[in-house]
């Protein structure tokens, strides 16, 4: 019989995949990002102009925009905590 030396298994390289559940996430959080900023850069001016006198609606006005931020914030960390 023929001596046959080992087989030797050819190197396979890893190539880092994205799961389907992190493409969803990452895909809403771009979608209401962006719909949050055009909502914000369409009425803000109008907004803080129509409220020149009234300082608490103002402020109200603000409160509510930080808080917009606050939670696309808290989106864009839990997308990112599960990436792979």
């Amino acid at each position: 019989m023929p001596d046959i030396g080992p087989i030797t298994a050819a190197r396979v390289a890893i190539v880092p995949t994205f799961s389907k559940q992190f493409i969803l996430r990452f895909a809403i959080s771009l979608l209401l990002t962006s719909a949050d900023a055009d909502v914000i850069l369409t009425f803000a001016p109008s907004v803080f102009s129509a409220l020149f006198n009234a300082p608490i609606l103002r402020a109200a006005f603000v409160i509510l925009i930080l808080g917009l931020i606050a939670s696309l914030a808290r989106m864009w960390f839990l997308t990112f905590r599960d990436r792979p």
